[in-house]
C-alpha cells in the first residue's frame, strides 16, 4: 500500500480510484472492502462523501492493527467457562486412570437403558 501518495486535503471520486492510487486490489464483496477500509484508517483519518473520499489528515505513525478473530466472549477458542470445568473433568478421569490400573473406567457406576431390545 503505498500510503505515501496521500496528502490532507486530497479528494479521490470513487473506491476504484483510491486502490488504484493507493497500489491496492479493488475488492468486490462488502466485508473486503470493509477490511480495506479499516486497513486504509489505519494510516489516514477520511471521510466520504457520497461514492468520493475525502482524506482529512494523515498519521505520522500507523494505528495498530487490531485482529478480533477468536478474541470476542463465546468464540471458539475463547469457551473459558467451559474449558475450567473440562480441564478438571480430564484431571480427574487421568488420576482415576492411574488408580485403576491405568485403564479408563467405562461409566462410573451410571447405568444407561438397553437399547437392543
Amino acid at each position: 500500500m503505498k500510503v505515501e501518495k496521500l496528502q490532507p486535503g486530497q479528494t479521490f471520486k470513487n473506491y476504484k480510484v483510491l486502490c488504484s492510487e493507493l497500489g491496492i486490489p479493488i475488492k468486490n464483496g462488502k466485508d473486503s472492502k470493509e477490511a480495506q477500509y479499516k486497513e486504509i484508517a489505519r494510516y489516514c483519518k477520511y471521510t466520504r462523501s457520497g461514492h468520493s473520499f475525502i482524506i482529512e489528515e494523515m498519521y505520522q505513525v500507523p494505528k495498530e492493527k487490531i485482529d478480533n478473530r477468536g478474541k470476542s466472549e463465546g468464540s471458539r477458542s475463547n469457551n473459558n467457562v467451559y474449558n475450567n470445568a473440562i480441564q478438571l473433568l480430564i484431571t480427574d478421569l487421568l488420576a482415576q486412570c492411574e488408580n485403576n490400573g491405568g485403564k479408563i473406567p467405562n461409566n462410573n457406576g451410571v447405568k444407561f437403558p438397553n437399547n437392543n431390545g
